[in-house]
């Protein structure tokens, strides 16, 4: 699948800008003719801080002339190690690696082509950069024993992932989650580190939103979402949903409906896991439900 995957991405690329892609182009060129501030690198993409990415772009323009099949074909590899990255969390929470089945069935929904128009956009690399960090730092914080190093990697890994987009943001509050559950493994000097988390997320939030100009943001509505709350539930399914690709006018139905499936099955392996630490009173014992919730999380990433 990862094969296929890649071999897909560089027999459909090409190497042409197209939307998104143009907006890499005034960075590189500032760089290449000299005269490049700090501003451009910090600067807004709708509602996002782009800097990692900008300085990606940048070796991309100094490397291989800003080409963009290049581009894609590293989104390619860090979504192909993000995988096994996954693969390892599996590993390490079940003692195995996946059956053959439930390998192929885990890879087709990672690899699925439902999203195969960011597969082939280049500035789409700055969502891969994201879930690449989102599964390094799982794997970092699921350690035994937890040391203050792997902690303080882990926040450098959410550092580095807030500044690539505004979903890097999320890496905080789902690091806080593993280092609450994994409470028991932490070592006796790395509490304090641990501890550390909620402030260096509070102060990564408030550079990121540091002059921040919410007009240039995109065009969603969070007033829209308030005032409309059964049409946003539709579309959140449909994101969560969106595993395989659109074959009919009604995929969108059939799209909310495995979102619902996915929704369930996650709330079932949270709640299970929550009985489960209550029960033995140690955070992160829960082997049995890490291979559901893996597969789950899976599903949501893709989509």
């Amino acid at each position: 699948m990862p094969a296929l995957y890649v071999f897909f991405v560089a027999h459909y690329g090409v190497n042409t800008l197209f939307n998104d892609d143009w907006s890499m182009v005034p960075i590189v060129h500032s760089v290449l003719h000299g005269h490049w501030s700090l501003s451009q690198l910090w600067a807004q993409h709708n509602e996002h801080r782009v800097l990692i990415p900008n300085l990606a772009f940048i070796a991309f323009g100094e490397v291989a002339a800003l080409n963009a099949k290049v581009i894609m074909l590293t989104s390619a590899v860090l979504f192909v190690g993000s995988y096994g990255f996954m693969l390892g969390l599996w590993r390490r929470y079940c003692n195995r690696l996946p059956a053959p089945i439930e390998a192929l069935v885990l890879a087709g929904v990672w690899f699925s082509l439902a999203d195969f128009e960011s597969a082939l956009l280049a500035y789409q690399i700055t969502w891969y950069i994201v879930i690449f960090l989102l599964f390094v730092l799982l794997y970092a914080l699921s350690r035994t024993p937890l040391r203050p190093s792997w902690i303080i990697g882990a926040g450098i890994v959410a550092v580095v992932a807030s500044f690539s987009s505004l979903q890097g943001l999320f890496l905080w509050p789902v690091g806080a989650l593993c280092l609450w559950r994994r409470r028991g493994a932490i070592e006796r000097g790395a509490r304090m580190v641990g501890g550390g988390w909620v402030a260096a997320a509070a102060v990564t939030t408030f550079i990121y939103f540091w002059n921040f100009n919410f007009s240039d943001a995109g065009s969603g509505s969070f007033r829209y979402a308030l005032e409309h709350p059964f049409t946003t539930a539709k579309f959140l399914l449909a994101e969560i949903g969106n595993v395989v690709p659109n074959l009919t006018v009604g995929s969108l139905h059939w799209h909310m409906a495995i979102g619902l499936v996915i929704v369930i099955a996650a709330i079932g392996v949270a709640s299970s896991s929550m009985k489960s630490i209550r029960a033995s009173g140690k955070a992160g014992s829960i082997a049995r439900y890490a291979a559901p919730a893996f597969s789950t999380a899976s599903m949501a990433t893709t989509a």
